[in-house]
């Protein structure tokens, strides 16, 4: 499970970040185009900021990927949720990548930890 889930975040990642270097591409080309005036306007801004939480969102998926390999399954389990449900907040069309990120959220809290031993879960107070 731990391979799964830290696949899907890494690829969820990658997929979020390069969506997210297209939409800054795309808001510069549209301030360029409009001059000053596109530079406050509403969808810009809204999409430059969409584009910079697919950014966010590709650095915690690596770091909930990496946390899942940890088996620390519900640290990375709401890492990449938070991942996934952000952009898509700002931005509906996001949650077509983000998605991925939302999915192994989900499967990050199906990682358990080891199972310890039963001697190590009830230890004796010294006294």
């Amino acid at each position: 499970m731990r391979w799964l889930v830290s696949l899907l975040g890494l690829g969820g990642g990658a997929a979020a970040g390069h969506l997210g270097l297209r939409w800054l591409e795309e808001a510069a080309r549209h301030r360029a185009a409009l001059g000053p005036a596109a530079a406050m306007e509403h969808e810009t801004v809204l999409l430059t900021v969409a584009a910079y939480s697919l950014l966010g969102a590709m650095i915690a998926g690596v770091l909930g990927g990496t946390l899942a390999w940890q088996e620390r399954g519900r640290t990375a389990g709401t890492v990449l949720l938070t991942a996934g449900l952000v952009p898509g907040i700002l931005d509906l069309r996001a949650f077509m990548i983000t998605c991925v990120l939302i999915l192994a959220g989900m499967l990050g809290y199906g990682i358990g930890g080891r199972a310890r031993p039963l001697t190590s879960r009830l230890s004796l107070p010294s006294g």
